[in-house]
């Protein structure tokens, strides 16, 4: 483990707090043993994985947000990463602790505050754990099997596709994988990075090959695939000319016809920058990050694995665009496809290539999907653990293995609280709706963590002064700069969904509100509690949050 004690290491001192020899708290146990590499790829699985993008996240814009430039908003999500991801880079690499928006703004601002958004990423994290569970089957297995099925002409998969969508298996399957993955997690954190490491970067490789794939092929390369698709199955019309048809009479919104909408561009850009700006994930586990307090590796762990996520959905966007033609994107994707096959980038790009090909490139796509469950699993275990060393939730929580250096009560607690969450979104049909409104609780983080950034760079120079966090380009501070950013896009982003409520699928507007005042309410009663019972026990609390935790 490492040394907290130089700010020049990017671990700022504690010097000047004079906290008694019993608020000096021991080593976590946690060990910073994951290689840059392998935080680059969790970064990405806390976000949405590009595949997972591509084969199901991206087209829902198109029906929500109807004529929105979602080209447009993918370039934009992309130039305002930095104003997110910079700011979570510069406090992660000034204090490389469990703990992420919690840690930050609970130091620099208020322990109720860091509470209050913290339970706001939890709740998020959490519930994007049925979610996961529910992607894995109704946009991973269910259509990789009907497309294998369809390239392969295999009546077996077509019927596969059909079942393991049903409640009862995506309950199982999900199951299963948590409890795998919550295994694989007690192991150690270095070994499950690993494996999701290969996760990511093979499921990466599937979309670069596809879309070489793609950027090889014609428009009416593409028209042929899919009339020869058609006919496999049994349907012997001009496949994409009726889709583009069906789709004018329904009245999809063909940009090339009636232009773009300007409102529900600025719309779609909520959830067009939700599906790729979630690397800060990253900040829960980056006490275990070998080079933690380094600047430089914390802003290629978050920024740059952002950037280049974002990148690659865009170019697929632009050659899909191309080869297949926006107006019938838009029109497949919004319930006009004239076959019952999933409108997806994965069905698209197997029937360009061979049955072979296309199988395993499938299969590689629907990988990236428990890597992307494992970043929400990561987030949720490392909030007990958090938690408890402070000393707001039992200590036994904040026990770490001697030898796997897991926290292993924290990680089986949100293996059975991720259960939980997998059979309510496997059987209830109002799960989807009750993630919809959960989403004004995600970008409170980056409002708290900006706030935050701001007090350590106004407040607290002693702690500012030979940090990490202390950056300047041509002579400006970084710091200020970002965390303005960060606040003024949380900001705007909080607005969107006020804004646009009913595009997003928040039926209610008044639930949000409700969501955040209970938030608020839970932040200041576990406070309050956790504070009385410490009292009990002969210890200050509030003089735990005047020290930086120890390693």
């Amino acid at each position: 483990m490492e040394s907290s004690s130089t700010a020049g290491s990017g671990n700022p001192p504690a010097a000047g707090l004079n906290l008694p020899e019993s608020y000096r708290r021991k080593a976590t146990g946690l060990v910073r043993e994951i290689p840059l590499k392998n935080m680059i790829a969790f970064s990405i699985s806390g976000a949405t994985p590009v595949a997972v993008v591509l084969a199901g996240g991206l087209f829902a814009v198109f029906g929500a947000f109807p004529g929105a430039n979602f080209t447009l908003d993918l370039i934009l999500s992309i130039a305002a990463l930095p104003l997110m991801l910079v700011v979570f880079s510069l406090m992660a690499a000034t204090m490389p602790r469990a703990g992420g928006d919690y840690l930050f703004a609970s130091r620099f601002l208020h322990p109720i505050l860091g509470l209050f958004s913290h339970f706001g990423t939890y709740l998020g994290a959490a519930l994007s754990i049925g979610f996961a569970c529910f992607g894995l089957t109704h946009f991973g297995l269910s259509p990789a099997f009907a497309v294998i099925g369809t390239v392969t002409e295999s009546h077996g998969f077509i019927t596969a596709s059909e079942d393991v969508a049903k409640s009862g298996w995506t309950f199982a399957i999900g199951s299963v994988l948590i409890i795998a993955l919550s295994v694989l997690s007690i192991m150690g954190t270095a070994t499950a990075m690993r494996w999701i490491a290969y996760g990511i970067y093979i499921s990466s490789a599937a979309v670069v090959v596809g879309i070489v794939i793609m950027l090889f092929s014609s428009h009416q390369d593409f028209v042929d695939a899919l009339n020869s698709t058609a006919s496999s199955v049994g349907v012997h019309t001009d496949v994409f000319t009726n889709t583009v048809k069906e789709g004018a009479k329904g009245g999809a919104w063909y940009p090339s016809v009636s232009g773009y909408d300007v409102r529900n561009t600025i719309g779609a850009f909520y959830p067009t920058f939700t599906l790729i700006c979630a690397t800060f994930y990253g900040t829960f586990v980056i006490g275990e990050m070998r080079g933690a307090g380094k600047r430089q590796r914390q802003l290629v762990s978050m920024l740059a694995s952002g950037l280049a996520n974002g990148l690659l959905v865009l170019i697929g966007i632009l050659i899909m665009a191309s080869t297949i033609n926006y107006n019938f994107m838009v029109a497949a994707t919004s319930g006009f496809f004239g076959l019952e096959l999933p409108a997806t980038f994965t069905l698209f790009m197997a029937m360009l290539t061979n049955s072979v090909v296309a199988v395993i490139l499938v299969l590689a796509f629907v990988l990236a999907i428990p890597c992307w469950l494992y970043g929400q699993l990561a987030l949720c275990q490392r909030t007990p653990f958090a938690l408890a060393f402070d000393g707001v939730l039992p200590k036994r929580f904040a026990r770490v293995n001697a030898r796997t250096h897991t926290p292993i009560p924290a990680i089986v607690f949100t293996m059975v609280l991720g259960i939980l969450i997998n059979l309510w979104a496997s059987f209830s049909s109002g799960f989807l709706e009750m993630l919809a409104y959960i989403g004004v609780a995600g970008f409170l983080a980056p409002i708290f963590v900006g706030l935050s950034a701001l007090s350590l760079y106004f407040r607290h120079k002693d702690l500012y002064r030979g940090s990490p966090a202390e950056w300047n380009l041509f002579g400006v501070p970084v710091l200020p700069i970002a965390a303005c950013g960060a606040i003024g896009l949380g900001l705007f982003l909080e607005t969107l969904i006020f804004v646009f409520h009913e595009n997003l699928g928040v039926v209610h507007i008044y639930i949000p509100v409700l969501i955040l005042l209970g938030l608020m309410a839970a932040a200041i009663l576990t406070y309050t509690i956790a504070v009385r019972a410490q009292r009990d026990r002969g210890v200050d609390l509030t003089l735990v949050y005047r020290s930086i935790p120890a390693e």
